[in-house]
């Protein structure tokens, strides 16, 4: 005789709150309940606090939301920090920009972000990449990932990993699936921090002087930065995954018939000396060029650009006021040749 299986009422009872509570928490108001819970509750500046204003689409915009064209600059600190909306507003006075950018932002991100990119409904997106973005991870970047992870997203992740990879990195994949559908997963160092750390004082409280966005990272000193590279940049593990990453991303795109326009990306003349050792930024170069012939999108490499010299810059990897007049005053001219 099978005897039947009985689940305490209080267990059924959690396992439904768990689930409509997850279900709630998906929700677009929900969503912004929560972020207005936690913003105050996090450190800033930080990386968690950054992703805060992304949940909520609170991004930097410039131009008449009227305009029939819609740029969106999708990227790390660089890019943010390297084009000035005011100017590109002023030189393109018929062009909607904005910015949908987040400090460590590196090439898995877009396969994560295709789709919250994709509703802002941009008809040109621009990135801005380089030796930097590409030469620098050895696993899967989990705490950079884990707060935007989709199912399709982690399968892109996925595919782009040898078998070897993938089992050395299974932890990562578990829990980039796992956040993937469970919310309360995907935020909890949110949960942990305003249920456990704000309320019961189990750590420090933040301190908090504004409710506006936080600048994206900057480096101290140019030392310090140079320190960073010649430890962190070079022949990673996940070289091949990263730029597999960033071409399902501009191939999403072709397929969503939205205009990608790539720069190549600007460092410290100083600063590349570190590593340029190993042709990083010339292989970077080339195999962007090649995908942007296969997938038919735009890239201009550094000599089609304006000169950067050491004076453009405010640290090794952040253009300066000089410099991002420069980048701006470029992209907007591309810009208004591509309108007219």
């Amino acid at each position: 005789m099978i005897k039947s299986i009985r689940f305490p009422i209080a267990v059924v009872l959690a396992m439904g709150l768990l689930t409509l509570g997850g279900f709630l928490l998906s929700t677009t108001k929900a969503t912004w309940y929560f972020v207005e819970w936690a913003k105050i509750r996090t450190p800033n500046p930080s990386f968690g606090r950054n992703t805060l204003f992304w949940e909520q689409r609170n991004f930097e915009q410039a131009g008449s939301p009227d305009a029939k064209t819609k740029v969106v600059i999708v990227g790390s600190s660089q890019p943010n920090q390297g084009f000035s909306l005011n100017w590109l507003e002023m030189a393109c006075q018929d062009i909607r920009f904005e910015k949908n950018c987040l400090a460590g932002f590196g090439p898995m991100q877009y396969p994560f972000l295709n789709n919250r990119i994709s509703e802002r409904r941009p008809q040109i997106v621009v990135c801005h990449l380089s030796e930097f973005d590409f030469f620098r991870e050895d696993a899967v970047p989990i705490e950079r990932l884990r707060w935007a992870a989709t199912l399709s997203g982690t399968k892109t992740v996925f595919q782009t990993l040898t078998a070897y990879q993938a089992w050395k990195n299974r932890g990562a994949l578990g829990d980039l699936a796992f956040s993937s559908v469970i919310p309360y997963w995907r935020h909890r160092d949110h949960f942990r921090r305003t249920l456990f750390g704000y309320w019961w004082n189990k750590s420090e409280s933040p301190k908090v002087d504004s409710d506006q966005p936080t600048p994206l990272a900057v480096s101290s000193t140019l030392d310090e930065a140079i320190f960073f590279l010649k430890k962190n940049i070079g022949r990673k593990e996940l070289v091949e995954a990263n730029f597999a990453s960033f071409h399902c991303f501009a191939q999403q795109l072709k397929q969503q018939h939205v205009k990608l326009i790539v720069v190549e990306g600007q460092v410290h003349p100083n600063a590349r000396r570190v590593y340029d050792t190993e042709h990083l930024q010339q292989e970077t170069r080339m195999r962007l060029k090649a995908m942007a012939t296969e997938l038919e999108f735009v890239f201009f490499e550094t000599n089609q650009m304006p000169t950067f010299t050491p004076a453009d810059f405010a640290d090794a990897y952040h253009l300066n006021d000089d410099g991002r007049r420069k980048l701006s005053d470029f992209l907007a001219e591309h810009l208004k040749m591509e309108n007219n």
